[in-house]
This record gives C-alpha cells, structure tokens and sequence, in this order.
C-alpha cells in the first residue's frame, strides 16, 4: 500500500512540474508579446507624427504643383489666345479654323459680292512734309478707328497697303440677297462720316479726307502662301473696285453702276449720278456718288462715341482692344468745327 502511495505522490511531483513549467513557458510567450506589443505601440506613437508630416508635406506637394500647373496652363492659354488672334487677324475665322484643324482650303467662286478700296487723298505730299515716325502714327490712329468701326458690320478686312484700305462683304461667309452691299454701304458711310472728325495730328488744321469707291460683282477668293499666308481676292471686281476709289474725289464714295442698281433694288440710301467718265484700263463707266442713307444717325448712333469726341476734341491716344486682350495704340486728332480746309491737295 505503501507503494502505491509513494507511485501516487511521485506522479503528482511530475505533474506538478510539467504544470509549473508549462507555465513559465506561456508567461515568456505573453512576456515576450506584450514586449512586442508595447515596441509596436511606441513605434506607431513614434512613425504617427513623421507620418503625418510626410502625408502632409506630400499634399502639400500636390497641391503646390496644381497651382503651378493651372498657372502654366492659363499662361498657355493666353499665349495660344494670341496666337489666334495673330492668325485671325491674318485671315477670316472660318478659313483660320480650318487651316489650325489641318483641313484643305480650296479657292472660292462668289457669283456677288462687293469690294471696298478708300486712301488718304494727299498721303504723297504728307509723306514729304512728315517724318516717318508722324506718318506711322498717325496711319495707326486712323486705322484703329476704321478697325473699331467695322466690327460692328458683317464685313471682312482684306488688307491694308500704306495708305489704301480695302474691305470685302459676301465673303468668306455668302451673303443672302444684296446684304453685302448693304453692310459695305453703310460701312462707307460710317467711316466717311469718322474721317469728318480728324485731324492730322502733327500738322495743325489740316483735316483728313479720304475717297472711297465700291463695286459689286463676282469674286475668287482663296489662301494664297504657305510661309505668310493671306486670303486673297482675285477677279475684275477687285480692279474696278480699285478704279472706282483712284478716280473718286475726297471726301466722296464713288460706286459703279451695278452697286447702284443693287442699292436700287433694296433701298432706303440716296445717290446721284455722276455720268459717264473715263476709266483707266475699263472705258467709259456710268457712275454714281452715294452720299447717305435714311436713318443714318440713328443706325450707327448706338455704337458712336461722337458725345465723347465733341466734349474733348484734341490730341487722343486710340486704344483698341481686340477680342484676345491684345492692344493697341495710335495717335490722331480729333476736331469740332468743319470750316478750316487743308493746306494740301492730292
């Protein structure tokens, strides 16, 4: 019996051990992971404030390079905004747009359209009397004026050549009717009745006076050249128009006899014959002066600053803006009384 008991207590001491050291090796274990845990816990307080700082610095990173991308990408829009009004400037938006979608642009037949030409009567002797810099300017001021004035009709500026400016209606974009000559017309007009404000700014009381002449007729119209390419007019209605203004008179709108029976035909503007004249290179022509329309001031008045020019007539710097933000300056003499005539002739 003694045995047994002395067996029992012996398995119970084994016991008892294998217990014990079970149990130390499971409080080393969790000793050693709550190590763990605590080293985890104080890199995370540690790595949390450096992490956030980079998230931080990253954002604003991103952030600083957005603002300098959206900065770039408007500088590159005004850049191309300049760009397109350097093309349009040069050619009509339509034909632009085709040309910057690298579409072909063919030439153009027109069965009517009307062709403006008007000069500086005098512009030769001014010249001799001026230096090139007063002649610059002043043609600047004077076609700044012109080019403020003309956007408000539905006409095209072909070019302008010294003194000679020449303008297009009925093209690129066709013209229902006799609308061309209506707004070329009207455009003459407005523009004559400009001129009667200014001055040559650098020579006193001499006045501006320009002639002009029209015709209406068919036209080819096309880009021509490829390095400085220019939308060009082509056709007989180009060279009479041309005629009409180098055998006009100052201060007068000469237009042939198809522009008067267009303008006939729509009515509501006045002219009166001038009869039968020779023309270089054409023969006699039938032509006709027109010298008004109904309504006149109450057409061009909305969009007139006479009210301005009259209350501060003088020296004036035009400044233009054009539709991209691009500006320009010129110099020109405004004037209130008309009595005072030149002291130079063509």
């Amino acid at each position: 019996m003694t045995v047994y008991i002395n067996i029992l207590e012996n398995v119970q001491k084994n016991m008892a051990n294998e217990i014990l050291l079970l149990l130390e090796n499971d409080l080393e274990q969790d000793t050693e992971a709550i190590a763990v845990s605590i080293l985890l816990v104080v890199i995370v307080i540690v790595m949390c404030p450096l992490t956030l700082r980079a998230i931080w610095s990253l954002t604003s990173d991103i952030q600083n390079y957005a603002l300098t991308l959206a900065a770039q990408t408007k500088a590159l829009n005004k850049e191309k905004k300049r760009s397109n009004w350097l093309l349009y400037s040069m050619l009509p938006p339509t034909v632009a747009e085709q040309l910057v979608l690298k579409k072909d642009v063919k030439a153009e037949s027109y069965a009517s359209a009307s062709v403006l030409f008007s000069d500086i009567v005098g512009f030769n002797h001014l010249c001799a009397v001026s230096s090139p810099m007063q002649v610059v300017e002043m043609l600047n001021g004077l076609y700044l004026v012109f080019d403020s004035r003309i956007e408000h009709y539905k006409v095209y500026k072909v070019e302008t050549v010294n003194e000679t400016y020449m303008l297009a209606a009925g093209l690129p974009s066709r013209m229902v009717g006799g609308e061309h000559v209506t707004e070329l017309a009207t455009v003459a007009l407005d523009l004559l009745h400009q001129v009667s404000f200014l001055e040559v700014p650098h020579r006193e009381n001499m006045k501006i006076k320009i002639r002009i002449g029209i015709h209406t007729g068919p036209v080819v119209a096309g880009v021509v050249g490829i390095k400085m390419p220019r939308y060009c007019l082509f056709g007989d209605t180009v060279n009479t128009a041309s005629r009409m203004q180098t055998s006009g008179l100052p201060g007068r709108i000469h237009v042939t006899s198809e522009t008067y029976l267009a303008l006939q035909d729509i009515g509501g503007f006045m002219l009166i014959r001038r009869g039968e004249i020779e023309i270089k290179g054409k023969g006699v022509m039938t032509t006709y002066w027109l010298t008004g329309r109904e309504n006149f001031e109450q057409i061009i008045q909305p969009i007139s600053e006479q009210s301005n020019i009259m209350n501060d007539p003088g020296l004036h710097e035009v400044r233009y803006t054009h539709m991209y933000e691009q500006t320009s300056t010129g110099r020109i003499q405004y004037r209130i009384q008309d009595d005072v005539e030149p002291d130079w002739k063509e």
